[in-house]
């Protein structure tokens, strides 16, 4: 065997961090290149064939090479002197980060992604699973956190650690799957098939929608948060701490089985029917009724039809506002706003075109069921 020794020089600790590795920016001391590299804390290590199943993410991810999917530039060991060796994935670094802190960052503002940036990021998002998916791959860890943004703004797919080659159509859930994004078919039979990468894609695709809510509900409403999971995947916590857990999750899944998570009620107006249809279908518990390939997901987020000549549809959430860009005469694109009331479980939606309200497209009486298509109704005509 011949070794090569490459020297980095460790940067500063990312913020998103794995529960069983350290990732981190570095510098190739010799290509003057930053890189991002992922220390692997191996467990349950006997031998030396025991570390190489750290390497199968690095494996799967060479493998599955494409625009869409996180390049690979080397694997090796940490060897550090009175240090435990440890696995090294050695990956391109994206300065832009993660998608997760992207929407973290635009939400803290109060506005929403516009409904262009969504329907763009999806559509990366189901390229990349399209391809991992033609090679018998499943990912079974999509979530915002494992997904980064290029310097073109085009997102790539990451952290392949969970992932798993299919064989006869399924393959058994892993221990480690992070349990808010796990189907519920998952808990039950313990196996999945490729409908579980759809599943984890409609919540994905719900968090860039309403971020806030999605975040707070796991985190405060049903205590599925960092802190706990880190704790309880280090075998850290109490007995105490393990049954509260168990307690919460289960709630979490009897609440997503019987459709009550996420809340409806709780979506953005700025957000078209078609699209929170594709995310209803997504996560159905009903794995019958889900979406059967990303082809199909694809299909559909193409008939997501965003009125012509309209661009940057957002939703404000304290002041209960949608607004966009249109463009009228002379080509040159103009902002507008829809003010929206609730009174008595009806809507009220009044429109303001280039600084003037619109009192002939006023609409009233306007019940939960439509309220998504009168907004575009309303983004349309004005």
């Amino acid at each position: 065997m011949i070794e090569t020794i490459v020297q980095l020089e460790h940067k500063e600790d990312f913020g998103e961090q794995g529960f069983y590795s350290n990732s981190y920016l570095a510098l190739d001391k010799r290509l003057n290149q930053l890189v991002a590299v992922k220390d692997v804390y191996p467990q349950n290590v006997s031998s030396e064939s025991d570390y190489e199943k750290y390497f199968d993410e690095a494996k799967k991810l060479f493998f599955a090479r494409h625009p869409r999917v996180l390049p690979v530039i080397f694997v090796g060991f940490c060897n550090n002197s009175g240090e435990e060796k440890k696995p090294r994935i050695v990956t391109k670094y994206f300065k832009k980060g993660s998608l997760n802190g992207l929407i973290k960052d635009r939400y803290s503002t109060g506005k929403s992604l516009s409904l262009q940036e969504i329907l763009r990021y999806a559509f990366d998002i189901v390229q990349g699973m399209i391809h991992l998916h033609s090679l018998n791959i499943l990912h079974l860890d999509l979530k915002a956190s494992n997904v980064f943004v290029g310097d073109d703004d085009k997102l790539v797919l990451a952290d392949f650690g969970q992932s798993q080659f299919i064989l006869n159509g399924i393959v058994k859930v892993g221990r480690n799957i992070y349990p808010a994004i796990l189907p519920p078919e998952g808990a039950v039979k313990k196996a999945v098939d490729k409908t579980a990468d759809i599943y984890q894609f409609g919540l994905l695709l719900y968090s860039l929608m309403n971020y806030s809510y999605y975040r707070s509900s796991l985190e405060n409403n049903y205590q599925l948060n960092t802190d706990v999971l880190v704790k309880l995947f280090r075998n850290d916590s109490t007995k105490e701490e393990k049954e509260a857990f168990g307690d919460n999750l289960n709630r979490y899944m009897d609440d997503i089985q019987n459709g009550m998570f996420p809340e409806k009620v709780k979506i953005p107006f700025n957000l078209h029917p078609k699209l929170i249809k594709i995310v209803e279908r997504c996560i159905t518990a009903d794995i019958a009724k889900r979406f059967g390939s990303f082809h199909d997901v694809l299909n559909e987020l193409s008939n997501v039809n965003v009125c012509k000549g309209v661009r940057n549809i957002t939703y404000e959430f304290s002041t209960k506002k949608v607004f966009f860009e249109k463009k009228f005469s002379a080509g040159k694109y103009k902002l507008c706003e829809i003010s929206i009331e609730k009174k008595d479980n009806k809507y009220s939606l009044s429109p303001v075109k280039n600084g003037t309200r619109s009192h002939a497209n006023k609409i009233t009486e306007v019940t939960e069921a439509k309220i998504h298509k009168t907004v575009f109704d309303i983004i349309d005509k004005l």
